[in-house]
């Protein structure tokens, strides 16, 4: 009997040391700059992405440098240096846009944005995400990190423009998700936010790609990768979950999504639209666009209707 017990046991630890090692793979291939760096083509031809190069077609990538943008630096909570593009419109104005790009992408990827904003007589931030683009960082923050991180983003942009300046939030997928999350934190200065293809829980995005790409469940591996973030990122996928933060927003969202969103489902979106408070919410699902790319399957649709919710609050 006593081999019995010995042998079973020995067989549950394996399993353990593998399901461990198996959430450590996934975090280095999914969480840290290194894995995302190793693995961008992969991403840029996932299911439900659109081809990369329709989002470079529609990119005006002199745009930044034709603008004066300046490269912008903040420290975060944790001591990192974070890193952003700051375009001074060219009219007096209070209001600024702060753009917060995706998973893998970075700060110049907003362009795609923001000249509509400038247009508009805002002055744009573009800010890169720890972990991407110049901003430091090993680890990507999910939306989470990202969150407090905008935080020290808005206070610098207070503390350009003044105590009465008017921000307008902008993110897409993860940036979305990070901006949602400002929603309920009484920032007087965010009049409106902008959430394109948003997830609702970092945790669920993760156990619903497990299953689209490898065919596998949550348990054990979703698990075990959010017990390896908690240990060398400092928070558990879990964490980044907006469904309170929209539910008890004091700023009006605008939710945008692509029907054809296999990578994020646009359910997700669906949901926190559904959170949301009656009087501040709005959606707009956008029928054959996959992810992020309702801007370029209905760029003029997109562009009125980004317009008409930001003029009517900034």
């Amino acid at each position: 009997m006593r081999g019995i017990i010995t042998v079973l046991m020995g067989i549950l630890l394996l399993i353990l040391c593998v399901v461990v090692l198996s959430g450590n793979y996934f975090f280095n291939r999914v969480i840290t700059r290194k894995g995302i760096a190793a693995n961008v083509e992969q991403l840029q031809n996932a299911d439900g992405v659109p081809d990369f190069l329709d989002f470079t077609r529609l990119m005006d990538k002199g745009w930044w440098e034709r603008n004066n943008a300046q490269r912008v630096f903040i420290e975060s909570r944790d001591n990192l240096r974070l890193s952003g593009l700051y375009v001074k419109n060219h009219g007096e104005n209070n209001k600024v846009a702060i753009l917060v790009h995706g998973y893998s992408a970075s700060a110049k990827s907003m362009v795609l944005y923001a000249p509509t904003y400038y247009n508009m007589g805002f002055d744009v931030l573009a800010v890169d995400n720890r972990a991407h683009g110049e901003s430091e960082g090993k680890y990507v923050g999910m939306g989470y990190l990202d969150s407090k991180d905008l935080l020290n983003w808005i206070d610098e942009v207070i503390k350009r423009k003044g105590d009465n300046c008017k921000i307008v939030l902008h993110g897409v997928s993860m940036g979305a998700t990070t901006v949602d999350s400002m929603a309920d934190k009484g920032l007087k200065n965010v009049k409106a936010i902008i959430s394109d293809c948003a997830y609702d829980n970092a945790e669920s995005i993760y156990t619903h790609l497990m299953k689209s790409e490898y065919g596998l469940g949550k348990f054990p591996l979703v698990n075990a990768l959010n017990v390896v973030c908690k240990i060398r990122a400092g928070y558990y996928l879990s964490d980044a979950n907006i469904i309170s933060n929209v539910a008890n927003s004091q700023v009006p969202i605008l939710y945008f999504h692509g029907n054809e969103d296999t990578f994020v489902p646009v359910s997700m979106s669906k949901k926190l639209y559904a959170a949301t408070p009656k009087h501040l919410r709005d959606i707009c699902i956008f029928d054959k666009a996959g992810h992020g790319a309702a801007i370029i399957v209905e760029n003029e649709n997109y562009i009125n209707r980004m317009k008409a919710f930001v003029e009517k609050l900034a």
